[in-house]
This record gives C-alpha cells, sequence and structure tokens, in this order.
C-alpha cells in the first residue's frame, strides 16, 4: 500500500457497498498470491477511482460490469468465432446451438438455469465454494458471468461471419509465410 488515505476511503466504500461483513471477508480471502492485487484494487479502484465525483453508485457499477464484460468477452469470442468459423469439426453444430441459446430462452429461464446450476446446493456451486471459496450467486461475479453467457452470441457471431468471410486463398497464403 502506497496511500494509506485512498485505501481506507476504498475499505468504507466496500463496507458501503458489501455490509462490514462482506467487505472484510473480501479482503481476508486474499491469499499472499493476490494479496497486492487485492490491495491494490481497494486503494486504487475503491479509494481513488470510485471516489470521484461526477457519477453515482449505481451507474459506476453498471460500467464497470461493462467493460468488464467486454474484456472478458473479446479474447473468448474472437477464439470461439475462429473455431467455429474454421473447423469442420462434427461438434460445429452442437457448439453453434449450445451458443445460441440465451437468444433463444427467455432471460428469466436463463437467470433460473444459472442459479440451478451454481448455486449452494448443486454440485458445481458447492465445489466452487469448497475449492475455490467462489459464491456467484448474487455476486458481483456471478453478474459478470451471466453477462458474459447472455452476451456471448453478440459477440460470436459478428467475428465468426468476418473470420468466414476471408477467402481460402488468403489463409492459405498467411499460413505458408507462417502466420497462420
Amino acid at each position: 500500500m502506497t496511500d494509506k488515505k485512498n485505501y481506507d476511503a476504498g475499505m468504507d466504500l466496500r463496507r458501503k457497498m458489501w455490509g462490514s461483513a462482506g467487505a472484510e471477508e473480501r479482503v481476508n480471502q486474499a491469499t499472499p498470491f493476490n494479496r497486492p492485487f487485492e490491495d491494490f484494487v481497494t486503494e486504487s479502484v475503491f479509494g481513488a477511482v470510485w471516489q470521484r465525483p461526477g457519477l453515482d453508485l449505481r451507474t459506476r457499477s453498471i460500467v464497470t460490469l461493462a467493460a468488464l464484460t467486454a474484456l472478458v468477452l473479446l479474447p473468448i469470442g474472437v477464439v470461439l468465432a475462429r473455431w467455429l468459423a474454421l473447423t469442420p469439426s462434427r461438434w460445429r453444430p452442437v457448439a453453434e446451438a449450445m451458443l445460441m441459446l440465451p437468444l433463444l430462452l427467455p432471460p428469466t429461464v436463463v437467470g433460473f438455469y444459472l442459479l440451478l446450476t451454481l448455486g449452494a446446493a448443486s454440485p458445481v456451486g458447492a465445489w466452487l465454494a469448497q475449492h475455490t471459496n467462489l459464491r456467484l450467486v448474487f455476486s458481483f461475479e456471478g453478474l459478470l458471468l451471466a453477462s458474459v453467457l447472455v452476451n456471448l452470441p453478440f459477440m460470436v457471431q459478428p467475428i465468426q461471419r468476418s473470420f468466414s468471410a476471408v477467402p481460402h486463398m488468403l489463409r492459405e497464403a498467411a499460413w505458408v509465410s507462417g502466420l497462420g
């Protein structure tokens, strides 16, 4: 920590957002590996950036969720779109169908299935809570995961179409040149 004032302001904001117990739990869960990053986030993000005037806490949360969703979606979307555009795999139709589910199902159904899959009573949720101390239900991390899953088709489809539009001869020339 370099600035105790910003760190204390960050902890106060975390307590305001998650309550005293929730804020302390998140900070105390840090391991020696991620402790410097946790301190940086508390000091810089919550203590400095989120304390600036101009946006209320709700708007800052929405902007943060949108930015993190885009940041997570970009590498996943590019890799998945390239695979879907260029693979001759027999699993491609299955992957494309699974990718389309968030568009075809109502949002409440998607949310219900996520709750069933990731809740503390489910095997996946129990495993995550026990081994990674991660609880996705009613948390920001859970919102981020749901946002990524629901927006994945919107990221993958245009990129997939772009990869498909590249002529085979051009891809072959790039491969021969060592770029593929």
